[in-house]
């Protein structure tokens, strides 16, 4: 028989909670577990004498004993086996003396390559806290006798006792569990706003000559508009960006959910840097407002891509001048000016790619944050090409003619149907990448949510 005092630990505890975002721990542990590559989830077992420690200061010394179990992906309970020697008991009290016990969950995704593979191209950290849970305030333990503890209290964080207030350590307002499922790096604080490169620029009051006169028929015809100054972002909206958005809570939900298509890029560390793709308009604008900030009217959209001076003076065809973009002296698209699709003399599309037969898409700044390519107009990369953008405004094919007639913007006359995009894409032509062409796009359609939305990404503009 094993001399010593066996404590039996299932855990049962389960929290309340709405869209099925509360489940049993360790329960929600192991689902974050099996959905994050390389992820290792512990649970340890303080038993200690007396008082419990507090958060973060258990160590395992002369009063406290301690035992540490994997926390396997399809977990719903673990068991711990701590061994109490008999003197501990035998001191003054022993029997009757007040017991913590708690239980620490942990992750960390710094093991072995053969243990842990990680795919993320980061600084590895370990042993980040996710939770806790304290059993009851006074445990008697007899010597040589089995124990089972019951009376778990919920998942408790360093803040609010609640299950999307756990553990932040880096105190930027997304607990480390939600982190570790996004992606995110736990021990570094993460923001909405994008990378000092892509920092908003004012563009200062002009009045825009909006449209084109020999355009197709929704492009013009050409109309004087009034635009007021107002900032937008110098990049697009990266998937970094948009997922730590969805870590974000007001308490109840999460602030931005996953994009409707290609959910599964945002949360890619690789993709980090590249334009998110594949959410609704609507999830778009959530994004921003958790900003302060909304998409921009097709109005502000033409502006910036199309007005340098302040005065308004010109209106460029592209967003880089009137020029045409050119193919390189030997014919391939050298991706100068923006990703998107030139034409041969056989009218042969040439896809947009640093190197022939590479997928067209890519982030506008390396690693390190610095641009690779020159910003287009107005300090602004990628109004043209890359992703189409989404608008504040519901696709009005006669929309020129609404704003010259007093229309003021967004137009949102109707209530359903597609909203307007700009820009073009990686997917587009030379055309459609032109300052003023327009594009409908439903996000309700499951033709468009099968392939139009991975190529529609967004950015934000503010007052």
């Amino acid at each position: 028989m094993r001399r010593g005092i066996c404590v039996l630990l299932l855990l049962t505890a389960c929290m309340a909670g709405e869209g099925g975002e509360s489940t049993l721990v360790p329960g929600q542990v192991a689902a974050v577990a099996g959905d994050v590559p390389g992820l290792y989830v512990t649970a340890t077992l303080y038993v200690r004498r007396g008082a419990c420690a507090l958060p973060g200061q258990e160590a395992d010394d002369a009063d406290t004993f301690v035992d540490e179990e994997h926390v396997a992906p399809n977990a719903t309970s673990v068991s711990f086996d701590v061994v109490i020697p008999p003197l501990q008991l035998a001191r003054p009290l022993g029997p009757l003396q007040r017991w913590c016990t708690r239980v620490v969950y942990r992750a960390s995704i710094d093991g072995t390559p053969e243990q842990v593979p990680s795919p993320y191209p980061m600084e590895p950290f370990s042993a980040v806290r996710i939770a806790h849970q304290d059993g009851p305030d006074d445990l008697t333990i007899r010597p040589f006798v089995s124990t089972i503890i019951t009376g778990w209290g919920p998942p408790q964080g360093a803040g609010p006792d609640a299950d999307l207030a756990l553990y932040d350590d880096d105190q930027d307002g997304i607990p480390n569990l939600r982190e570790l499922q996004l992606a995110l790096r736990p021990t570094v604080q993460d923001t909405l706003e994008p990378l000092a490169s892509g920092a908003p620029v004012t563009l200062p009051q002009v009045t825009l000559q909006m449209g084109v006169m020999d355009g197709f028929p929704t492009e013009g015809a050409v109309v004087s508009v009034p635009v007021a100054a107002f900032s937008m972002d110098g990049l697009e909206v990266t998937n970094r960006q948009y997922r730590v958005c969805m870590g974000l809570t007001d308490g109840t939900q999460w602030t931005c959910a996953a994009p409707v298509v290609s959910a599964e890029s945002v949360t890619d560390p690789l993709l980090s840097l590249y334009p998110v793709v594949g959410v609704a308009q609507q999830q778009a604008r959530a994004f921003c407002a958790a900003r302060d900030m909304d998409l921009p009217t097709e109005v502000q959209w033409e502006r910036a891509a199309r007005v340098p001076a302040a005065d308004g003076s010109q209106a460029l065809v592209y967003p880089w001048g009137a020029t045409a973009p050119a193919r390189a002296a030997d014919g391939s698209n050298p991706c100068s000016l923006g990703r998107f699709i030139l034409y041969s003399d056989a009218n042969v599309p040439i896809p947009c790619s640093d190197h022939p037969g590479q997928a067209v898409l890519g982030p506008v700044v390396d690693a390190s944050g610095v641009a690779v390519r020159a910003a287009q107009v107005n300090g602004i990369h990628d109004l043209a090409g890359s992703v189409a953008e989404w608008t504040l405004d519901r696709w009005n094919r006669d929309y020129h003619e609404w704003i010259g007639g007093g229309g003021d913007p967004p137009y949102s006359a109707i209530t359903e149907g597609g909203f307007t995009t700009r820009g073009g894409s990686f997917r587009s032509g030379e055309r459609f990448v032109r300052g003023y062409a327009r594009s409908p796009v439903d996000d309700t359609d499951e033709a468009a949510r099968g392939e139009v939305l991975r190529a529609v990404g967004f950015r934000c503009v503010g007052l």
